[in-house]
């Protein structure tokens, strides 16, 4: 395959920064998830450290592997409150990383109305079922945009579910922690 010639194509590193971050992060947007990498696809760890990595930056490609990596700015305690989780996640910048067990993810900010929203490359979620019906899995297999208020168990939401956030850029200005 042939590089462009053209604006898209950037010699050497990315300039480190939010704005960088973002844009790297979409290029995958609504790519195929592939554990691994599998046939050409990208899963969560992938995602993050292919990202950062067009910034200068090489993290680990296993999601344990980064949360433990990366200088962790917030951890969400058990038991911690929605309110309390929305508040930590209110310390993030856009391009910090999010995790779950097992589960890397990217923060992109908030809306208009002030909700926060993610990049993910992600297999699945869940519905949870009501009656005889029980719990639905819905494989997405995508790199998607989402709210905080998905299933990733039948029983758990994925806000409930982060145990810590990490990132390079400071809270203060665009640049190194």
């Amino acid at each position: 395959m042939a590089v462009p010639d053209d604006e898209t194509v950037h010699k050497g590193y990315l300039p480190f920064s939010e704005n960088n971050l973002i844009r790297q992060a979409f290029r995958f947007y609504m790519d195929l998830y592939g554990w691994g990498g599998l046939e050409g696809g990208v899963d969560c760890s992938l995602l993050t450290a292919d990202v950062y990595r067009s910034l200068g930056l090489d993290i680990p490609g296993d999601a344990n592997r980064q949360r433990d990596f990366v200088p962790a700015k917030v951890s969400f305690a058990e038991g911690m409150s929605r309110k309390e989780r929305l508040q930590a996640l209110g310390q993030l910048r856009p391009g910090d990383m999010l995790f779950s067990p097992g589960h890397a993810m990217m923060y992109l900010g908030t809306d208009d109305r002030g909700e926060p929203y993610i990049i993910q490359a992600g297999s699945s979620r869940c519905f949870p079922g009501e009656g005889d019906e029980g719990a639905l899995k819905y494989y997405t297999r995508r790199v998607t945009v989402d709210d905080f208020y998905f299933y990733k168990r039948p029983d758990k939401q994925l806000i409930d579910a982060i145990v810590s956030a990490s990132g390079f850029l400071s809270h203060s200005e665009n640049t190194f922690f």
